[in-house]
């Protein structure tokens, strides 16, 4: 059984406004209007992101984009994080290192400890989520804690776990399974043995973030002869 945790209000992450028009100069009218054209049945459905980190990751960098985008075409999102402690974060580090084939040694302390803040974010989960998305193994349990809550639940992996590690999948699978389908990047990435519905979705970058823009010439040299190059 995992150790009981103090449940405490989920932490929201406040994503800045930003507009599909922005990007019509780069992809096109058609593209924004086959996006506006989608959406529009689901204008109103209420999804809930749910990750670890709002900042220093790929996932976080994705939803810094994504979550006001999908707001602008009239989806009802929120972004919240599984907050835990730096040993949460450790243990889960290794099994995010698992999925990708690492063999790692993990304990039954460390195990239980992991299901403890699943089972503490899953009991101060709201209740009016047509769709919860997951994001990789972190906040993966929260369904199995919260199975008269949400609607439709879907896990994202975002790593190569195609060939995971014996004792990270044994662990990890039935959660994962809990949910009622799994996305992944490419079809490569797909454990052969996961037997709920999967499906993939290719990530892209955000071409108009600070890290993508292009720079000037002057400033390209400026920046690489700061860093020594």
């Amino acid at each position: 059984m995992p150790l009981r945790r103090e449940t405490s209000a989920p932490h929201r992450v406040e994503a800045t406004r930003k507009t599909l028009e922005r990007y019509r100069p780069l992809v096109g009218d058609e593209l924004v209007a086959e996006v506006r054209s989608r959406a529009h049945d689901l204008r109103g459905v209420r999804v809930l992101e749910l990750s670890a980190t709002a900042t220093g990751g790929g996932v976080a960098e994705l939803l810094t984009s994504l979550v006001p985008l999908q707001r602008d075409v009239g989806l009802e999102v929120e972004w919240e994080l599984i907050t835990a402690d730096a040993d949460f974060f450790e243990l889960t580090k290794k099994l995010h290192n698992g999925l990708q084939g690492m063999e790692v040694e993990i304990d039954d302390a460390e195990l239980s400890d992991y299901l403890a803040h699943n089972e503490a974010h899953a009991a101060a989960l709201a209740d009016n989520w047509d769709v919860v998305i997951v994001h990789d193994p972190q906040p993966a349990a929260v369904r199995s804690f919260a199975s008269d809550r949400g609607g439709r639940w879907i896990w994202r992996c975002h790593v190569d776990s195609s060939a995971p590690s014996d004792a990270v999948w044994q662990f990890l699978r039935p959660y994962v399974e809990a949910h009622d389908h799994a996305v992944f990047t490419v079809e490569d990435f797909i454990p052969p043995d996961l037997s709920i519905p999967t499906s993939t979705l290719v990530p892209a970058i955000d071409p108009l973030t600070s890290k993508n823009r292009l720079l000037p010439a002057y400033l390209a040299r400026q920046t690489v002869a700061d860093l020594g190059v």
